[in-house]
């Protein structure tokens, strides 16, 4: 009886999620993360130690299309990089790109471990919407829902 109610007070303490928003959108997130920096074009959560998830706003003058070619060379660029994934995606009914590549360790670039990263981007009305989550390899799967729910979540304003 002692398990099951702790099970259940920790299932109920993971689906509690606030809600950010700024002029451009609006995203629930884990109560248990914090918000670390925020300014008009950004915001950082802290998700633990090794993780965080960041929203970056840009002014664009390009399309979905341009800005994807700009971002997956940008990333190739990397030393260390591998791409897992790449795919066309739909983010609050818009459409959008995705893409998970890992970044080997690389103390000359300020790389202290292996790394995971999860990028999804839209672009609307001249802005690019850049979410990024971030972890060390080991624990990336820890946050892999958690960041799949702050997705289904996300609304442009």
């Amino acid at each position: 009886m002692t398990k099951y109610f702790m099970v259940c007070i920790f299932l109920i303490q993971q689906n509690l999620m606030k809600k950010y928003e700024n002029q451009f959108l609006s995203v629930s997130f884990p109560e248990s993360w914090n918000i670390s920096f925020e300014n008009k074009d950004s915001v950082v959560f802290n998700i633990d130690e090794f993780s965080s998830f960041n929203i970056l706003t840009q002014d664009v003058f390009f399309d979905l299309s341009s800005y994807s070619k700009l971002s997956f060379e940008q990333i190739k660029k990397i030393s260390g990089t591998e791409i897992i994934s790449y795919n066309d995606i739909d983010i609050s009914e818009m459409k959008g790109k995705s893409i998970v590549y890992k970044v080997a360790k690389n103390e000359e670039l300020g790389i202290y471990s292996d790394l995971k990263l999860k990028q999804v981007w839209a672009v609307l009305k001249g802005k690019a919407f850049l979410l990024t989550y971030t972890s060390k390899e080991s624990t990336y799967n820890n946050s892999v829902e958690e960041i799949n729910k702050l997705l289904n979540s996300f609304q442009f304003l």
